[in-house]
């Protein structure tokens, strides 16, 4: 480290530690204020979580961290070694927070992938009022209003058509690539891609109550539900947490009795606590969630909730009711017929 930092050689080991307390407080407040809110949110329930061992972890090695600063010469006359422990809070709380964050990414990413459904409704309709066509933005349709729909178009509401013959791509709903023939009194769906005809209909869907914002409301509830895995972890850390507060105190009173030294003790009870952390199955569960369901609802497929996506790994037949056929979306020619010579 010398040839790197020989600044940092020439400031004395107290002053340092005075820096590293310095930022090691910023981390813990900053970064690490919701871990340690949550775990004190669950002892005024008389409860504990994942994020109990953490908090006792990183917060027993700043305590001893902080009397080893301010007090070495204590540490010194009772034969203790006055270590400091900033790096392993730093560390601790680094790990689990960047794990949080990527499960946060995760979930960003496919709400923002979610939202592209959204986008596919145009920013204005064209109203027919009193005889006249009006262009409006979106926000101003209401149910029961007039909408001309033009070739090349998308629809912008969900509605019935009055008048008119088209062919509509519903690809988008029903994952079917081939476009469908939508006459009077036939719907159409908000989002969808209007092709050769010109038609006028009736607005009966705006806003939430449309197909697509029931396939966004689908899936944000899908994403918030908690799968049975989920749940299990829960139930285990209930049981899981003070057994390995009782391991942890055991095991700093074994090095005692051991002659392996208080600072020793420390140490070990330290890092039972906050190894035994199972921090993987509260990030990585709700991290594979979150994907799985926006990744389903980017193809077209949406799950209810964690549930039904968990079980679906246990079957062993799929039964698929669809009217019309089930492709894949690439039409191809499989045959040719010649007519007539």
């Amino acid at each position: 480290l010398a040839p790197v930092a020989p600044v940092l050689f020439g400031i004395s080991p107290r002053t340092l530690q005075y820096v590293m307390l310095a930022i090691t407080l910023a981390g813990m407040i900053w970064g690490g204020g919701i871990i340690y809110r949550q775990a004190w949110t669950a002892a005024i329930h008389r409860g504990t979580n994942m994020n109990t061992l953490v908090a006792l972890g990183t917060g027993a090695a700043l305590v001893y961290s902080l009397a080893a600063t301010s007090m070495p010469g204590v540490f010194r006359r009772n034969g203790l070694h006055a270590d400091v422990y900033y790096d392993a809070v730093l560390l601790i709380l680094g790990f689990l927070l960047l794990g949080r964050w990527l499960d946060a990414r995760a979930k960003r990413r496919t709400l923002d992938a979610l939202h592209e459904f959204m986008k596919l409704q145009p920013h204005s309709a064209r109203l027919l009022r009193d005889g006249h066509e009006v262009e409006v933005p979106l926000s101003e349709v209401i149910a029961g209003e007039v909408i001309v729909l033009r070739p090349g178009e998308r629809v912008p509401v969900d509605g019935i058509i009055l008048s008119g013959v088209t062919s509509i791509d519903e690809s988008l709903i029903t994952g079917e690539s081939v476009p469908v023939t939508r006459k009077t009194g036939d719907r159409v769906i908000g989002g969808s891609l209007n092709f050769e005809g010109a038609v006028e209909y009736r607005a009966t869907s705006i806003g939430a109550d449309s197909v697509l914002g029931q396939m966004m409301r689908l899936v944000e509830e899908a994403q918030s539900s908690r799968a049975p895995m989920q749940q299990l972890a829960d139930r285990v850390s209930a049981v899981f947490v003070p057994v390995v507060l009782a391991l942890a105190l055991a095991t700093f009173l074994v090095w005692i009795f051991a002659g392996g030294g208080v600072g020793r003790a420390f140490a070990v009870s330290v890092a039972v606590l906050v190894i035994a952390c199972p921090c993987a199955m509260g990030l990585a569960v709700p991290a594979a969630l979150t994907v799985a369901i926006g990744r389903g609802a980017q193809l077209g497929v949406l799950f209810k909730g964690g549930e039904s996506l968990e079980r679906l790994a246990h079957i062993d037949t799929l039964v698929l009711d669809k009217t019309g056929t089930l492709t894949e979306g690439r039409p191809e020619v499989v045959a040719i017929h010649a007519l007539g010579g």
